[in-house]
């Protein structure tokens, strides 16, 4: 790792971390990242196990014995959606491999879950001024208060899923995944897999969840009948009307977000990505495939955009008839508010073509390399009042809200992620339904890269950085993420990737073998 440390210790390949398998903490390390070394104090790593094995050209990986966190999806499974199941508030599929509800013994069990439970995972909701019209707020309760809750290591809404990182039908088979830097050469096919799968989501139909098309309110008539309004949705277009779900403002004047600008932000993403990455593994029927990343940063042009990947624009900034995927498709959500002529958007409607003018907005050039040494610097994960006006914090600094050089908001410009949002400068710049633009994969993957490399440096935020209580509703540590089914906490997914079963290739590392 460096000349001075004794043999005892080794290199952990993806980001050069000194571990010393002694005292299994980083004792007063370096750290060499982005080209770079970082100092940190030291951190108590909560692993057991680890072994350190020679790999490629000399350097080490680690591998650590960790406790995974289960997949789980968003809106709601289709048995779920009808009459029967919004009356009674269960939503318990049966699970197809068992025909067991929830899979049966050995995989899982329907549990009740007490309004006061949804309190307590739902601070400062009672805040909300909508709190009566939000679906949204006291998530998922609204629909449902009993649901499936699985054994190690299955997952899902039926326990027919695999915690991250596991396959098969017994889901005995493991798999530590490693995303990868696309501007790698041996990368390429990885890449051009990438692309393929992104199309064929947006054709196919998603057979486990349907999305609604109006609140739980309006389906319910004065009789207190329920009349489900519930639509299937392709893989896609199911990725964007979640990310809208959950970002979009109640109406024009009430504008909350339950995944951007505070605490939640960080993780949330970090569970959008990691299903995407499954959708993008069934759809493909490539279990082995892992997203990967682009180093959006210090790259001053879209170098993606080639017809091969994610396609050339015209001067009007439509996918070219030369290019090879995504010139046909059609985008969703696109200016609708939570509540529009009191519905939700239906994804047949609010539709244009997909577009993109890199660099040609108000957006010149995507930040620098600097710029991200100076976010990864800042050491407080957030702070009161967990909003952007938390000055001198990184999930500021790298939501690109706050100027990362002397830690003050940004009141006319914005920066590192809003940066690149508006840089690209079409389907990808509103917030609420920027993942219409594939781009969006790639580009938040290396997002959830630098938060990982954050962590590594600095380690877990503490209780005054991510609070219990304090941040905006759906933010706080404990808060279900707000369109996650069944619910998961923010703080579950605020914890180092391998503990979710993936890791980051290094720029300049070599191959990685696979292990399929």
């Amino acid at each position: 790792c460096l000349p001075t440390l004794p043999d005892k210790e080794c290199i952990a390949s993806m980001y050069n971390v000194c571990i010393n398998f002694e005292t299994f903490t980083l004792s007063n390390s370096d750290h060499y990242i982005f080209g770079h070394w970082y100092h940190s104090n030291i951190i108590e790593l909560p692993f057991d196990i680890m072994a350190c094995s020679t790999i490629w050209k000399g350097t080490f990986l680690v591998f650590l014995a960790v406790f995974m966190l289960a997949s789980v999806s968003a809106q709601f499974p289709r048995e779920c959606a009808t009459s029967e199941g919004l009356d009674s508030k269960i939503c318990c599929p049966t699970n197809k491999l068992t025909g067991d509800v929830c899979g049966g013994p050995g995989r899982g069990s329907c549990v009740y879950s007490s309004h006061q439970d949804i309190l307590d995972h739902c601070h400062e909701c009672e805040h909300m001024s909508v709190a009566d019209f939000d679906d949204r707020v006291y998530w998922p309760s609204k629909f449902y208060n009993q649901w499936c809750e699985c054994e190690w290591p299955f997952a899902g809404s039926a326990c027919d899923k695999c915690a991250w990182g596991y396959y098969g039908d017994e889901c005995d088979t493991y798999r530590l995944a490693t995303r990868v830097n696309v501007h790698h050469p041996h990368n390429r096919e990885v890449l051009e897999r990438t692309v393929l799968y992104l199309d064929w989501m947006k054709t196919n139909i998603t057979e486990d969840f349907t999305i609604a098309t109006c609140t739980k309110s309006a389906m319910t008539s004065e009789e207190g009948k329920v009349q489900p309004c519930f639509k299937e949705v392709s893989y896609y277009n199911y990725i964007v009307w979640i990310h809208w779900y959950a970002a979009a403002y109640y109406n024009s004047t009430i504008t909350n977000e339950f995944n951007h600008f505070s605490s939640g932000f960080i993780p949330w993403h970090r569970y959008f990505m990691l299903q995407w990455e499954r959708f993008l593994q069934e759809v493909g029927g490539d279990p082995g495939y892992t997203l990967p990343y682009w180093k959006w940063i210090g790259d001053d042009n879209c170098t993606i955009c080639t017809e091969e990947l994610f396609g050339v624009t015209d001067d009007g900034g439509f996918i070219t008839e030369g290019s090879h995927h995504f010139k046909n498709w059609e985008t969703l959500c696109e200016g609708h508010d939570y509540i529009d002529d009191g519905r939700l958007c239906d994804p047949d409607t609010n539709k244009y073509s997909l577009s993109r003018h890199p660099g040609d907005g108000p957006i010149k050039h995507l930040p620098s390399d600097i710029k991200l040494e100076w976010t990864l610097t800042w050491p407080e994960y957030d702070r009161y009042p967990y909003t952007g006006d938390s000055n001198s914090t990184f999930r500021n600094a790298l939501s690109g809200v706050m100027d990362a050089f002397n830690g003050m908001r940004l009141l006319d410009s914005v920066d590192m992620h809003l940066a690149g949002h508006y840089f690209m400068n079409g389907s990808m710049t509103p917030r609420s339904t920027s993942p219409n633009d594939p781009v969006f994969s790639v580009f938040h993957a290396f997002v959830d890269m630098i938060f990982e490399t954050w962590y590594i440096i600095w380690g877990p935020p503490g209780l005054s950085s991510y609070p219990i209580t304090g941040a905006p509703f759906g933010h706080c540590r404990d808060d279900y993420m707000v369109g996650v089914f069944p619910p998961q906490t923010n703080g579950q997914y605020l914890v180092q990737s391998s503990e979710l079963n993936y890791v980051y290739e290094p720029y300049d590392s070599a191959p990685v073998p696979s292990p399929w």
